[in-house]
């Protein structure tokens, strides 16, 4: 098995120095690429539409015409009915005063009620303001250099209430009497009105810059439909004629997820408002179609989004009535929505489309929030599906594949080959468990326990096993013992069957403890099928395991070799096997062997082996086929045994 080799010092320098310029370019590029990105995940969502109106023989041209002019209406419309909703809401929140009024009271008036101990509490900090500000407040503090005066606490607050000020006085410079100033005065500045061509131009220039991005995306999304084979083929030619599969896998596997992902994550969000626009006006909650589509703009945002949709209708229903039942009934409507979707609906729409890890859409939104602002939040999924699906297909990018899929990062035998490393039992014994749930046994046997101990033997013989080595076959081996059996054999087997539950074979270990581990897998496969395997222990020389054949006659012996290892011994023990016992069946386990299994089972099919396998499953074919004899040739041996 081909060890994977982790990329050298070299290479996490300049992957170090490529996202360092990435996000430097991302940062300071933002009025740049923001657009652009927003353009091409758009088009990415619209290509399923404009391709349906032109398989329905409309043109190219025609048909981005009628998706465009499509959204700019249904945008318009929601524009127009959002806009009307909120200039009455700011018409009407007067209405609502006297709603609010009460229910502050009620808090209020309760003896534990909250609002009274914050005001308790704001009071005496006040307070303690107040003494430490007076006792600074000398006469040489109010005196400056250039004869500037401070107001008392006392003067402020009769200011505040419109009264008079009481003249301020100051001690003379030579000792004398107290001299008395004029009555300070407060001046309040009061701005010019602005003239309404000042007000207009003032919301134009503030306007203008998020009008032209607008325009911008706009016509950036109507030329990449129109073009769009045109842009994929110019970015094949940059890629190079000579990696065009890849640059193809990629770009279809982008698009695909990207296209999918938009689309389900707006009918979801779509449906998420309009779930929370029904809800609300059934409740009696005014302008409950504003707050559903606020709930559906706002989930795009993720995690973030639910939560801030719901603060505005908690608020409309807590100044709608005087009463607490309509704000709670919002409450629990949002919880309700919420846990639906995330826990039915979601996973049914997206399954694995995105194919981004949790953990790295979490990092993802921090990162694109910190480099885009809110936008970025919004577009942080989709980015980091271009990102993990480049790295899925691009060698120089695979950290960034590594990191944010969503795919297992180790192989199922690898990650029970490092827990047994850790030390972690009961996670390597949970890994075999879930295996289990999902194949047979024998499958479990030569996907997940086989290949780990190959790693293992691996690891031996390069020296990096260490203190580990006993830790390791110690662990597998109890673990096998905890493992249910194998299921029995079904009554409708094939004839051999009758004959295998009466057969004895005997089994060897080549070289060393993971040999012998296979052997016992191979026992626990056979025992509910009648066949009995006894294994020679390796402390045993050849000499006397060959009397111990001639004492036994089984009707097989099984050679086990697990691992790189073991070859000089196992052919050494086939040939002197062979030398003695002529007729003998000999069956060879090169278990795990990843080379040219042909090339390989002939070398030792040469020195006296009558199969060769490489898997459980192969092993137990050959034994039952390998033991189907005659019946008077199975008595004899019956016979000899007794």
């Amino acid at each position: 098995m081909p060890r994977e080799r982790g990329l050298d010092r070299r290479s996490w320098l300049q992957i170090l120095q490529g996202i360092v310029l990435a996000v430097a370019a991302l940062y300071f590029g933002k009025q740049v690429l923001l657009p652009l990105a927003m353009a091409v995940l758009l088009a990415f969502l619209l290509a399923p539409v404009v391709n349906w109106f032109e398989r329905r023989r409309f043109g190219r041209v025609p048909s981005v015409v009628v998706v465009m002019a499509g959204i700019v209406s249904i945008l318009g419309v929601i524009g127009w009915t959002v806009g009307s909703q909120l200039v009455d809401l700011a018409e009407n929140l007067p209405t609502y005063e006297q709603n609010l009024k009460s229910k502050i009271a009620s808090l209020r008036g309760s003896d534990n009620g909250v609002l009274k101990n914050l005001e308790q509490t704001v009071s005496e900090v006040s307070k303690e303001i107040e003494k430490k500000g007076d006792k600074n407040d000398s006469p040489a503090a109010e005196a400056g250099e250039n004869g500037s005066r401070r107001l008392s606490a006392a003067q402020r607050s009769r200011a505040a209430a419109g009264g008079p000020l009481q003249p301020l006085s100051r001690p003379s410079p030579d000792g004398g009497p107290v001299e008395e100033l004029e009555e300070a005065q407060l001046v309040r500045v009061v701005p010019e009105d602005a003239s309404s061509w000042d007000v207009l131009k003032a919301t134009l220039t503030s306007a203008a810059a998020p009008a032209a991005s607008v325009g911008v995306v706009f016509v950036l999304v109507v030329f990449m439909l129109i073009t769009r084979e045109e842009l994929r083929n110019r970015l094949v030619r940059l890629a190079g004629t000579g990696r065009i599969t890849l640059t193809t896998k990629t770009l279809d596997e982008v698009q695909r997820r990207i296209s999918r992902y938009l689309l389900m994550n707006a009918l979801v969000n779509g449906g998420f408002g309009a779930a929370v626009g029904v809800g609300l006006l059934l409740m009696g909650v005014d302008y409950a179609l504003l707050w559903g589509f606020l709930a559906a703009v706002l989930r795009f945002l993720p995690y973030v989004g639910p939560i801030l949709a719901s603060i505005l209708p908690i608020g409309m229903a807590f100044i709608q009535t005087p009463f607490w039942g309509m704000m709670l009934m919002v409450i629990g409507l949002f919880i309700v929505l919420e846990l639906v979707t995330n826990n039915l609906i979601e996973p049914l729409a997206y399954g694995r489309s995105a194919g981004v890890s949790t953990v790295a859409v979490l990092v993802a939104a921090t990162f694109w929030t910190w480099i885009w602002g809110p936008v970025g939040l919004m577009l942080s999924v989709p980015m980091t599906v271009v990102l993990a699906v480049l790295g899925k297909h691009v060698p120089q990018l695979e950290p960034l594949g590594v990191l944010l899929g969503d795919e297992p990062a180790l192989a199922t035998d690898v990650n029970f080959y490092q827990r047994l490393l850790a030390g972690d039992q009961e996670e390597a014994y949970a890994i075999l468990e879930e295996q289990l749930k999902q194949r047979p046994l024998v499958e479990v046997y030569d996907r997940v326990i086989i290949p780990a101990l190959t790693l293992a033997e691996r690891d031996r013989q390069e020296g990096e096993l260490d203190e580990h080595e006993d830790f390791i076959w110690e662990t597998t081996r109890e673990l096998l013992e905890e493992m249910p059996p194998a299921m029995p054999a079904a009554e409708s087997a094939e004839p051999a069957q009758a004959d295998l539950e009466r057969t004895l074979v005997v089994g060897c270990a080549a070289q060393d403890a993971a040999d012998e581990l296979a052997l016992t897998m191979l026992k626990k496969l056979l025992a509910p099928q009648g066949c009995r395997l006894d294994i020679v222990p390796r402390v045993v020389l050849v000499s006397e395991m060959l009397e111990l054949f001639a004492a036994r006659m089984p009707d097989l012996v099984c050679i086990s070799a697990l691992g790189p290892g073991g070859v000089g011994q196992m052919r050494y023990l086939t040939k002197r096997i062979r030398l003695q016992f002529p007729d003998l069946k000999i069956l060879v386990g090169r278990w795990g062997y990843s080379g040219d299994a042909q090339r390989m089972a002939a070398s030792i099919k040469s020195r006296g082996a009558s199969q060769v396998v490489t898997t459980m499953a192969e092993a137990l074919e050959q034994i039952r086929c390998g033991t189907n004899v005659g019946g008077q040739e199975l008595a004899d041996r019956e016979t000899h045994r007794g």
